[in-house]
């Protein structure tokens, strides 16, 4: 999907196409995400009730109030923003669908159901994307080490490459 910054908007966009053979008359869906890298902001449709909990927006029926529901060959969307929160660049895949680096956004159609009953799910009702979230001031290091010293604790660095690093500020004590 892309890479972005720490801060940015980003959105997703969850397509459910209907490819059986009945018409879908409830179409529940949960969006599953990890709230350390992305924080929700919106979707649309808004998701019922709006709050949720555990990094998952949940839909009950995106078919509420559609009296014809989600025919043979048609498609509903959904798309939902968040807000990059945190740095994957130097972590492992956090899911199956995701590389190293990469946070996952998953979507799941849930217990679907058409006039014939419980829509079976089956691979396709599982979607996911994923994206690469970089912190601008990220560095790698080469190598690094700590000692304790008399007057504090002395902290060695060397980065592989500094051509775009500006510097380094020290935090304030505490």
């Amino acid at each position: 999907m892309g890479d972005y910054r720490v801060g940015e908007t980003i959105s997703f966009t969850i397509r459910i196409t209907n490819t059986g053979d009945v018409v879908i008359n409830t179409l529940p869906q949960e969006d599953r995400f990890s709230r350390i890298f992305l924080q929700y902001q919106s979707a649309s449709p808004l998701p019922t009730p709006t709050t949720f909990a555990g990094g998952i927006i949940r839909w009950p029926d995106l078919l509420a109030g559609d009296p014809d529901g989600l025919g043979i060959s048609e498609t509903v969307s959904v798309d939902v923003y968040f807000t990059t929160a945190a740095d994957r660049s130097l972590l492992p895949a956090i899911s199956t669908c995701s590389s190293s680096g990469h946070t996952p956004n998953l979507a799941r159609s849930v217990r679907a159901t058409s006039s014939a009953g419980t829509v079976v799910e089956d691979a396709d009702d599982t979607s996911c994307d994923a994206v690469e979230i970089l912190n601008p001031t990220a560095v790698t290091l080469a190598g690094r080490s700590m000692n304790q010293t008399d007057s504090g604790v002395l902290l060695r660095w060397e980065t592989i490459n500094e051509l775009d690093i500006l510097g380094f500020k020290a935090a304030p004590e505490k």
